[in-house]
């Protein structure tokens, strides 16, 4: 029974170390922070407390059975071996943990130096984007003026195309009194014209009767005269 359960104890043995040493070379894959790190370690270092505590009950059980001093020198060359595998396994979960634990620390400064390299490009961005969106509005401002510019000369030039349509409607309007008017003084001279010519010939009719007139009185006289002259 004390065999069967030696055995039984050394298998334990084995297979837990096994599983310690698996574990500790899986740490640096498992472990991603601190706190990762310190479960993985708390984990082993009970295993490895498990681990002496069978080899300490491995130890009992054969060196209490052990009849010869051969057998116990045997006995306590295997124990120590199993001892220095425990051992073996607290340095190397040491080692291990160390190398884990400046790891993560080398990650997390890169970490950092990662955040404040894209903190510092973000701020960057940020910085050009306020510019691009400062020089956006003030070129909408330009422009908004610039429109507003355009605006008031479209307004004057509408405002000046409207006076001279006005202008142009009064000149056609003067050019029309200006036309009738010259028609009006066109008919003026032709009545002008017409009376001149009237007045000319009356003149000269009355020309002709105040002649033929004298001319008769002289006659009638000159008759009237010789006749007398004659008779004397």
């Amino acid at each position: 029974m004390n065999l069967a359960q030696t055995d039984v104890i050394q298998r334990e043995i084995l297979q837990l170390d096994t599983r310690i040493k698996a574990r500790i070379a899986e740490i640096p894959n498992k472990a991603h922070s601190d706190q990762d790190l310190q479960v993985e370690i708390r984990a082993v270092k009970e295993s490895n407390k498990e681990l002496n505590a069978k080899i300490e009950r491995l130890s009992q059980l054969k060196i209490s059975k052990a009849r010869i001093v051969g057998e116990k020198q045997d006995i306590e060359k295997e124990i120590t071996g199993h001892r220095s595998e425990a051992e073996f396994n607290a340095n190397e979960l040491n080692r291990v943990a160390r190398a884990t634990k400046q790891r993560i620390a080398e990650k997390g400064k890169e970490y950092l130096l990662a955040s404040f390299e894209l903190e510092t490009e973000m701020r960057h961005r940020r910085h050009e984007q306020e510019n691009l969106q400062d020089s956006a509005a003030r070129a909408t401002e330009r422009l908004s003026n610039l429109v507003s510019k355009m605006g008031e000369r479209v307004q004057l030039a509408e405002n000046h195309l409207v006076g001279l349509v006005d202008s142009s409607s009064l000149i056609s309007k003067t050019g029309d009194e200006f036309t009738a008017q010259a028609s009006h003084i066109k008919t003026g001279n032709k009545l002008l014209s017409k009376f001149e010519r009237r007045e000319l010939t009356d003149k000269i009719l009355i020309f002709i009767a105040v002649c033929f007139y004298l001319a008769t009185l002289y006659y009638i006289l000159h008759k009237r005269f010789l006749s007398r002259f004659a008779l004397w």
